[in-house]
């Protein structure tokens, strides 16, 4: 184990505050405060003459050394996802991969583990996996169950473990912070764009992903609830479930417009975004993705042409739709 302390080095402005925070976090850990009152503040001056500054008040960096007993000492952070295999994750493991190789260059060892599912007993076992690695610290996708409730308390309490959630959240829990956007107002900015192109008239089917995803639920519970407000005539064409596959979002789409009259819009909160396209192709609906209104609130419009009044509404995490 490293018994060195942690050093905060304060530029004269805020820095007791963040030393209070790390004395909070990480009460049996050793602290070393040191403060420049004397050339704050730092916010505007170049990296040269700050590395100057450090010379002169002492401070030396000390490289780590890489053998194996440096490697098993590393501080551990783990991470922990949903729907691995979902498109909006490519984008988010791009940052988790970039995180891990600039971690690795301060000595820390970043430890991720994927779910491929929305799937409780999955994600307890990743984390029950995670602290026997001896983790410091834990970035989690949280799935929405007392369990995983309970457990992350116990980490946070009992094992003075900090958790922050990062696109999907927990209610009831001490996490740190949750990274992530607001997906109930994503829900709303949907809502009021698929009001304005169809006039407030015709039916939407909504297209989710798995019932237990708390995001999912957030962006359409925004949905309904601006769509009755703002746009009273708007009729809600059910709300269909896809598991986040491309295959079973086009089945959906296939039955609803054979099945119902009156769809004018399509809303899609899930993964398996490819399966519009390919639904849309074998209904010959193509020539309604022919252009892009805009992006907004990470909400992507695909627009219908003036022979076919559909849209289509895809809300994604983290990057646009694939169509």
């Amino acid at each position: 184990m490293d018994n060195r302390p942690v050093g905060v080095y304060d530029s004269g402005l805020g820095g007791l505050t963040v030393w209070r925070e790390i004395r909070r976090q990480l009460p049996e850990e050793s602290l070393v405060y040191l403060g420049d009152g004397k050339n704050c503040p730092y916010g505007a001056r170049p990296a040269d003459e700050i590395c100057r500054l450090a010379d002169e008040m002492g401070y030396v960096q000390k490289e780590r050394k890489h053998s194996r007993t440096a490697k098993d000492e590393r501080l551990k952070i783990g991470v922990v996802t949903q729907l691995a295999r979902s498109s909006f994750m490519q984008e988010v493991n791009r940052g988790i991969e970039k995180a891990a190789v600039e971690l690795k260059e301060k000595g820390i060892q970043l430890i991720l583990k994927e779910g491929l599912s929305v799937d409780e007993e999955e994600q307890l076992q990743a984390i029950e996996e995670l602290e026997q690695e001896g983790i410091r610290g834990l970035a989690i996708m949280p799935v929405d169950s007392e369990t995983v409730r309970e457990k992350l308390n116990a980490l946070i309490e009992e094992k003075n473990i900090p958790v922050v959630t990062f696109n999907s959240d927990i209610v009831g829990t001490r996490r740190t912070c949750f990274v992530g956007m607001d997906n109930r107002k994503s829900g709303r900015t949907a809502a009021g764009l698929l009001g304005m192109l169809t006039r407030g008239n015709g039916k939407i089917l909504i297209i989710t992903g798995y019932f237990s995803n708390h995001v999912d639920n957030q962006r359409v519970d925004g949905f309904v609830e601006e769509a009755k407000r703002a746009f009273p005539h708007l009729e809600i064409a059910g709300v269909h479930g896809s598991f986040d596959e491309a295959a079973e979002v086009e089945h959906i789409i296939e039955n609803a417009m054979m099945s119902t009259s009156g769809i004018s819009g399509i809303l899609v909160v899930s993964g398996g975004q490819a399966g519009v396209g390919k639904a849309f192709e074998k209904l010959r609906l193509d020539r309604a993705l022919e252009h892009t209104l805009g992006t907004r609130d990470n909400v992507e419009v695909l627009g219908a042409d003036d022979d076919v009044d559909l849209f289509v509404l895809i809300v994604a995490a983290g990057t646009a739709g694939v169509l």
